[in-house]
């Protein structure tokens, strides 16, 4: 077996690739929270998805004038929290490509003692910014959905109807952090080697 010595000539190769790697790890494992995601395929079709940790199911919401949805009752995880309780959210998030304008939803659970039951109450689009006091998230954020201390879920709105938005994915720096990783594993085993 050979002993590996570290000496300050290769530290520093050491260190760039203990950092890259710490970098493009994904992040750690924690608790996996229902997501709730309303995406918007035009002004008239809006559609809603829980993923994988919320049951998987999806549907479309009632449309009542384009921009506009109203009450649907859709399914979802049962919150399983130890006493009937309900909650309601009401959450913004920017209209991509047109500042001073958002988008909102209205989304509720009530849960008795059997099962839980989900609506969405109403979502409206391409809405002024005027007057609104509360946070708006960036498009496609998904936002915690609390009751007292407790996370239950996530609720992000994905705006794919804005002509203006183009999502390009950063494999740059991906492929950069990787690029940095291996050169330092290869500046290292030669050094070892």
């Amino acid at each position: 077996m050979k002993t590996i010595v570290i000496t300050p000539k290769i530290l520093p190769a050491l260190m760039v690739t203990i950092i890259t790697a710490w970098f493009a790890h994904p992040a750690w494992a924690g608790a996996v929270e229902p997501t709730l995601t309303l995406t918007e395929v035009s002004n008239t079709q809006l559609n809603w998805a829980w993923d994988a940790a919320g049951g998987g199911s999806s549907g479309s919401i009632t449309t009542l004038t384009p921009d506009n949805w109203g009450l649907t009752i859709i399914s979802g995880p049962n919150l399983n929290q130890s006493q009937p309780f309900n909650i309601s959210s009401f959450i913004f998030w920017a209209e991509p490509g047109e500042p001073g304008f958002h988008n909102h939803a209205i989304v509720g659970y009530i849960q008795d003692v059997v099962a839980g039951l989900w609506t969405i109450f109403a979502v409206d689009s391409d809405t002024s910014d005027v007057g609104i006091t509360n946070t708006i998230y960036p498009d496609g954020t998904a936002v915690d959905v609390t009751f007292g201390l407790t996370h239950l879920y996530k609720e992000a709105f994905v705006d794919s109807a804005a002509a203006s938005e183009a999502t390009v994915p950063d494999t740059g720096t991906t492929f950069s952090l990787f690029g940095l990783s291996l050169m330092g594993l290869a500046f290292l085993r030669r050094k070892v080697c």
